[in-house]
């Protein structure tokens, strides 16, 4: 036979009564029992001291026990939006950049704020603040192991991978919290970030590499921290956004030369802006370029073959082209 433990609603008493059972007699007072609200007394009595145990170890740092102890709160009391919360935050911290756990920390949120509006409390800020400040702790993160293995093949891949998932977790910090400006300037200041792209120094010939998104990748994001910006300076004129970083769309000549300041580039970014983008077939080509730019780029930078192809085949003669037509267009503005 199974027993199960109880607490008797007249004494208090701890008890452990028999399973299959509907009543029994305290072994304290004597008084019948009706197991069934004796066991949810336990159960009550069990949460209150694993929800106590939970805070501590959140408080504590001891975050896997804490959300251990989270989960033992719900497998007795299903609709405590206490530990639903705290389960939310603990999962989140427990995330890694391999595996940001905000799938889990979305549903545990939701049952969070349902459960704690049919008990009357307004959780939606409390939750927002959960997603925002694991969110910002998981960026900072995600920083510093860019900044440390950026060179490394894919790591900025990951990267963009990872503001993808933030970016999810503040516009649902926003739904939650629609009237706190900070959600937005986390947005915008993680899209502007992606879009700004990363510079650094490749570890084998010291030369300056660049990341950046995509064509397919950029122009929504852009077209969304755009967005951002504009209900932010509607909300908050006095703000100020980051600088939004527009490709110049010399993808190989900056991957090749290392440096987007580099005399050629600046050279080849006059003769695209001040003769080719003045023609219709330059329009067409330029277009066209803006798309698959970006992958050549990609290819060049990681070769040091096609780097040395690139400067010598393609940009010598393309600069050498560049100067005698802008000198043409020099003279005709003198004259």
């Amino acid at each position: 036979m199974k027993f199960q433990p109880a607490i008797c609603p007249r004494c208090g008493g701890d008890l452990q009564v028999p399973e299959g059972h509907t009543t029994v007699n305290c072994m304290y007072c004597g008084g019948t029992v009706v197991i069934e609200d004796a066991t949810r007394l336990a159960d009550a009595k069990r949460s209150k001291n694993w929800l106590s145990l939970a805070k501590t170890a959140m408080d504590g740092g001891n975050t896997e026990e804490a959300y251990d102890y989270y989960t033992e709160v719900l497998e007795c009391d299903l609709e405590n939006w206490e530990a639903w919360l705290g389960k939310a935050e603990a999962a989140g911290r427990l995330s890694s950049l391999a595996n940001f756990r905000l799938p889990e920390m979305l549903t545990d949120l939701t049952n969070a704020v349902g459960y704690g509006n049919r008990d009357g409390i307004d959780l939606r800020q409390r939750a927002a603040h959960v997603l925002s400040d694991v969110t910002i702790d998981y960026f900072t993160a995600a920083q510093e192991h860019l900044a440390e293995f950026i060179s490394v093949p894919d790591t900025w891949n990951k990267y963009v991978h990872e503001c993808d998932q933030m970016m999810e977790a503040l516009v649902e910090a926003r739904e939650y919290d629609p009237s706190e400006n900070r959600y937005l300037e986390w947005l915008i200041f993680v899209g502007a970030g992606l879009l700004q792209g990363r510079r650094y120094s490749d570890p084998y010939d010291g030369s300056t590499r660049e990341c950046y998104l995509p064509e397919r990748s950029r122009v929504p994001v852009l077209q969304q921290v755009k967005t951002w910006v504009a209900e932010l300076r509607q909300r908050d004129p006095s703000y100020q956004p980051p600088k939004i970083f527009e490709p110049s769309a010399c993808f190989v000549v900056t991957a090749t030369l290392g440096d987007p300041d580099h005399a050629t580039v600046v050279l080849l970014r006059a003769f695209r802006d001040q003769i080719i983008s003045k023609t219709n077939w330059g329009a067409r080509i330029l277009r066209v370029y803006s798309r698959v730019g970006p992958f050549m780029a990609s290819q060049v930078a990681g070769s040091r073959t096609l780097r040395f192809l690139s400067r010598h085949l393609v940009i010598a003669p393309a600069s050498a082209v560049a100067r005698v037509f802008l000198a043409v267009q020099r003279r005709r503005t003198y004259l």
